[in-house]
């Protein structure tokens, strides 16, 4: 009996081995294909997901790297189109064959004339202090400018007349009348003005953006000066006409919708035993708000001595003027 037992523990204890070895042999091949497979499936479907999230980053980032030159590049577009359209303002306004500019001007007259008699006596006198012409009266000038192809030809002019009553506060003469302390004078001074001038662009408006250029011409001026005494009815006058030759600079700029011009001319010489010192300074800003048409206000200043054997005359005149162009 007790070798059927240990026989028997021991059948047991083997069947019992090789049950647990079988079932440990049987769960090996069992768990590991069921665990590759899991992780075969697992694995690639996360690696698929991370992989779909880059290509969305790399697409999101891919597209506003395109848009981005995009918004650029429709800036950039905007800003080529209102530049060309600006271009094109320009070109249309350096692009005319004449322009007129009818103007009103304000200049003030000041300085000093004076005229000898016939033994070489005179008296220097301020056109405001003893003849009293210290007004500021308006006067109409005009400026016609034809473009000849890389060169324009321009004339200008103006018409001016003051004229002054009152008391005289010293003696003076002038030419052959002497007029005595207190007395009533008359005084009036007419100056009649053309300028012709050609000028030369070197750098223009439509291929460089700006105007320069040199110019030279001719300014005519006619100047009567005549004072008479009331109480004596006595007079005396000059009346000089004098053609000065001139030599300048013309500069224009665009400003936005606005053009700035200025002309500077001038010539210190002598001129039919005149010695002359002269000098005109043109600015101007204009504006264009429809085509061919536009408005413009600007300041110019002159100044003219004149010395002769009997005759001198020192004249200032400055002012603003306004006005309107044509162009066609």
């Amino acid at each position: 009996m007790q070798m059927e037992n240990t026989r028997l523990r021991l059948r047991l204890d083997g069947k019992s081995d090789k049950g647990i070895t079988m079932k440990t042999r049987d769960s090996v091949p069992f768990t590991w294909p069921v665990a590759i497979s899991i992780l075969c499936l697992v694995f690639p479907a996360y690696g698929q997901e991370q992989t779909e999230i880059e290509e969305k980053e790399t697409e999101r980032s891919f597209s506003e790297s395109l848009l981005s030159p995009v918004q650029n590049y429709d800036g950039f577009a905007l800003s080529m189109i209102s530049a060309q359209d600006g271009e094109n303002d320009l070109k249309r306004r350096s692009n005319f064959l004449i322009r007129l500019r009818p103007q009103v001007w304000i200049p003030d007259l000041g300085g000093n004339i004076s005229l000898e008699d016939a033994i070489g006596f005179g008296t220097n006198l301020d056109l405001d202090t003893n003849l009293g012409i210290d007004d500021t009266d308006s006067t109409f000038s005009y400026e016609i400018q034809l473009n000849l192809g890389g060169s324009v030809l321009r004339v200008s002019g103006f018409s001016l007349d003051l004229s002054a009553l009152q008391n005289t506060i010293s003696d003076f003469t002038f030419g052959n009348l002497n007029v005595n302390l207190g007395d009533l004078v008359d005084a009036d001074i007419d100056i009649q003005n053309i300028k012709i001038q050609y000028g030369i662009s070197m750098f223009n408006i439509e291929d460089h953006g700006f105007e320069f250029g040199t110019s030279f011409g001719v300014d005519f001026f006619e100047i009567k000066a005549t004072v008479v005494d009331v109480l004596a009815a006595a007079a005396d006058s000059i009346d000089e006409q004098l053609p000065i030759p001139i030599a300048g600079l013309h500069f224009a700029i665009p400003m936005g919708d606005f053009l700035i011009d200025a002309d500077i001319s001038g010539l210190i010489l002598t001129v039919e035993n005149i010695d002359v010192n002269y000098l005109d300074l043109n600015v101007s800003i204009s504006w264009e708000p429809i085509h061919g048409f536009g408005i413009f206000a600007g300041y110019r200043m002159i100044e003219a001595e004149l010395d002769s054997s009997n005759f001198s005359t020192d004249i200032t005149l400055k002012g603003p003027y306004f006005g309107g162009e044509i162009r066609f």
